[in-house]
């Protein structure tokens, strides 16, 4: 194996957990200095916000997750050989998603007459998700017809998600159901001869099982959790982001 391969990757990995971790342990008033607060902003707080932490659990809770789905998709990405595809799509979370998900928030927040803080890693860690859940997408992207069919499995399966957690209409999640299946089955039946193929589509269907299973995990039924509410919103608009901005850079490769 080429471990050389991994170490740019890693290390853009490492670099953002280890500045949580950083500000995590500095001054109160200097954290303070660096949170996004709805009354007092600057463009300086809508990205450094997304570093702080102010819980112990709520800072391992996200680097967690963070670590797992960004190792995860670091060796899938590589064993499929898209390595830079990783690389790129890492830089677009850390340029992107913090801006884009704090400005997402306080929308969100000031729609509903709500100010405060802003603050934690969740629209990164919820972009990482996103890149593994791309990486699935990869998985069963054996040509350009399949490129697009992948996209809208990943993106119909995270939708089915969301659909069947917070909307209690069984029709509805049954037709989403439906949608979401349709392009993973198109790609099986594409390539219904080849073992090597289905194995691999078999392996993505898995995978994807997976990718849910942990958005069930960091996306709880209730959006008010303890004296906190949890920002849904804002950990969506990373998945989704990142799903987008993956596929671009991966369209963009293969031109």
């Amino acid at each position: 194996m080429n471990y050389k391969k991994y170490v740019d990757g890693l290390f853009i990995l490492l670099i953002p957990a280890f500045l949580c971790l950083i500000i995590f342990y500095l001054d109160p008033e200097i954290k303070k200095a660096l949170t996004l607060n709805t009354e007092d902003y600057s463009i300086l707080t809508l990205y450094t916000t997304n570093f702080v932490h102010y819980e112990p659990g709520h800072l391992l809770r996200n680097l967690f997750y963070y670590a797992l789905f960004g190792f995860v998709s670091m060796l899938l990405y590589n064993h499929l050989d898209h390595d830079k595809i990783f690389r790129y799509s890492l830089l677009a979370i850390l340029i992107v998603v913090p801006i884009f998900s704090s400005a997402y928030s306080m929308y969100i927040l000031s729609s509903f007459g709500g100010s405060g803080n802003i603050y934690g890693f969740s629209g990164i860690t919820g972009a990482a998700i996103g890149m593994f859940g791309y990486a699935v997408a990869l998985l069963i992207s054996f040509d350009k017809k399949d490129n697009i069919l992948s996209y809208l499995f990943l993106i119909f399966a995270t939708l089915y998600f969301f659909v069947s957690m917070y909307v209690n209409t069984i029709a509805v999640i049954l037709i989403l159901l439906f949608i979401t299946a349709l392009p993973l089955t198109m790609v099986a039946w594409r390539h219904a001869r080849e073992k090597e193929k289905i194995k691999r589509i078999v392996v993505a269907y898995v995978l994807a099982m997976f990718y849910l299973f942990f958005l069930t995990l960091m996306f709880p039924i209730s959006i008010v959790s303890g004296d906190n509410v949890v920002n849904i919103w804002g950990h969506l608009s990373g998945v989704i982001l990142q799903d987008n901005d993956t596929f671009s850079i991966a369209q963009l490769k293969n031109q």
